[in-house]
């Protein structure tokens, strides 16, 4: 099966002209018609057409076979298959060869997935890495939200898979996949079953030995909808469990198909492992042991987001979680990265790796059951120190719609200027480019700076800068920003420059980095910045530190300064020659 497979993938690819020409003509039948399927679905259509007589009244029968376990995909294609445009194109095309078929129908990949989502063969080949098959153990396989559909044809062709089950909400998409399904199992006897349901969560009696998960990302979900089986809403019921994002729901409900001895993947994002909203599910798995490990991947893996991705391996008795970042293995492509899989594999085999870390599952309940591996990860801060919320006041910007903010702007001079985010950009905030504001006309209460502080911002990409005001101005920020201040007792012992420095540095950084939540743009809650440790050096070596840097500054500021008059020099002379 395997080598077959291969042979048909390899032809395939040498068949660039012959696939363009049946795409283009099929793309232009269906625009006239119905485009709801793309030339995957079409080719194996025909294909099984040949292999049924080239007879639609057996091609039915086959579709209506008791052997095919999902009733909406027997009822869909069917249906489709009757309408005259499809029996005309299948009727002209018969004449193609199986290969060119089956290359089409299994590998072709033009579906418009609704999330955005394609196969990134790295990530596949790193998710098959995780699951851990064994080449001559047959297991029972199943898939949940099958959007990675290059993974389902690598899976079953290079192991022994004894049952699959494949589950995806998206219509188009399983019939796509139960097509591919049916044609693989026609090449394969020992594939028992090859199942895909579509609009409902699986209930099987059955367990599985592999379970991959790619649940539903950043979909909220009604417990007491109809979306939950009866027998998975007692259970959450049971032991207290509220869940009210999707992602969690397809996790929970797939779990409960795992064998005692098997092992489940599901591919999630950062939200899915930190914050308050399922804390209570998180709890759940990390106090009975279901939780493996967590892996950080890599970012830009899929051609259409940015969105940071994270396999989490799960599993039954597990004592401790294994943490692995392993967010810098990767290739650059030009649109998006590949999973670097030398790397990522001896990441894997090294327990060692600074990459890596096991961790108590009573010191993962202590952190609130964040499973963000950075969280772990991350160098600590071993050298004495304090946590900046005792150190520092710290208060967020005034947090104010775009209306709001036009009520209180005000073109007269009012002493107190309004410190956007995109400000501290620049080599020093320029106070003339700024608006004045009178907060009097805010409906809500806003807090004024009249001190010297420290700026940080609340969003990535995490940037600090000090906000100098003399006693000449006064300032509100914008709530994208945290204003830090020395507290009394600790002013003998940092300077806020000092600790300016400290986040400007990797380990500083990496501090902020370590606690920072978000898919693609990542936030930073003010109670983990407080908690972040400063290291305590004499201020002696405080004020040397910081009098270094800032004349390597004030170099930086004349050389500058030099530069732009040589720049503006250089476009006058050029200027003139031509002023003709």
């Amino acid at each position: 099966m395997e080598n077959n497979i291969k042979v048909i993938e390899s032809m395939y690819m040498e068949y660039t002209k012959e696939v363009k020409v049946f795409v283009d003509e099929w793309r232009m039948v269906s625009l006239q018609h119905d485009k709801k399927f793309g030339a995957e679905v079409i080719a194996s259509l025909i294909y099984f057409y040949k292999k049924n007589g080239m007879n639609f009244k057996s091609l039915d029968a086959f579709f209506s076979s008791n052997s095919i376990n999902n009733l909406h995909f027997q009822n869909t294609i069917k249906a489709y298959i009757a309408k005259p445009f499809i029996k005309s194109f299948i009727e002209q095309k018969r004449i193609l060869s199986d290969e060119l078929l089956l290359g089409i129908a299994l590998f072709h990949g033009t579906y418009e997935l609704s999330a955005g989502i394609e196969d990134n063969e790295s990530l596949n080949i790193a998710l098959e890495l995780l699951l851990a098959f064994e080449a001559s153990k047959p297991v029972s396989f199943m898939q949940i939200g099958a959007r990675f559909s290059k993974i389902f044809t690598n899976i079953i062709t290079n192991y022994s898979i004894s049952d699959y089950v494949g589950f995806e909400r998206d219509d188009r998409l399983m019939v796509v996949l139960q097509l591919r399904a049916l044609l693989l199992q026609r090449c394969k006897n020992s594939f028992i079953s090859s199942d895909f349901l579509g609009g409902c969560y699986p209930d099987f009696k059955s367990e599985f030995n592999r379970i991959l998960c790619i649940p539903a990302w950043r979909a909220r979900i009604n417990p007491n909808g109809n979306a939950l089986k009866p027998n998975i809403k007692a259970l959450m019921d049971k032991n207290n469990l509220n869940i009210r994002d999707r992602a969690w729901a397809d996790i929970f409900a797939a779990f409960n198909k795992l064998a005692i001895d098997g092992k489940m993947v599901a591919l999630v994002t950062s939200s899915n492992l930190s914050g308050g909203m399922d804390k209570s599910l998180r709890d759940y798995f990390v106090s009975n042991g279901y939780i493996e490990g967590v892996v950080e991947l890599p970012d830009m893996l899929l051609d259409t987001s940015r969105i940071s991705l994270y396999a989490m391996v799960l599993s039954h008795n597990n004592e401790r979680i294994r943490f692995i970042d392993a967010s810098e293995a990767y290739v650059s492509e030009r649109r998006k990265k590949n999973i670097d899989l030398n790397i990522f594999e001896s990441i894997l085999q090294d327990y060692n790796s600074e990459c890596s870390k096991e961790v108590s599952i009573q010191e993962i309940l202590e952190e609130e059951s964040s499973l963000l591996p950075k969280r772990y990860t991350t160098q600590s801060i071993t050298v004495p120190g304090a946590a900046l919320g005792e150190i520092c006041s710290i208060k967020r910007g005034a947090v104010v719609s775009s209306s709001e903010l036009d009520m209180i702007i005000v073109p007269e001079t009012t002493g107190i200027k309004y410190v956007y985010s995109k400000a501290i950009d620049e080599e020093s905030i320029d106070f003339t480019q700024l608006p004045f504001i009178d907060p009097s006309l805010s409906k809500k209460k806003i807090d004024v700076i009249d001190e010297d502080c420290l700026l940080v911002t609340r969003t990535s990409p995490f940037r600090t800068k000090m906000l100098y005001l003399g006693g000449a101005i006064s300032t509100v920020l914008n709530g994208n920003l945290f204003a830090l201040k020395v507290n009394k007792a600790y002013s003998k012992k940092y300077l806020i420059e000092y600790i300016d420095l400290f986040f400007k540095s990797e380990l500083g950084r990496l501090q902020i980095e370590r606690f920072a939540l978000g898919n693609i743009v990542k936030s930073l809650a003010i109670s983990d910045l407080k908690s972040i440790v400063i290291p305590e050096i004499p201020l002696a070596e405080q004020l040397e530190l910081v009098s270094q840097v800032q004349r390597i500054q004030k170099e930086k500021q004349i050389l500058g300064e030099k530069i732009q008059r040589l720049v503006n020099e250089e476009n006058k002379i050029i200027k003139e020659a031509f002023n003709w």
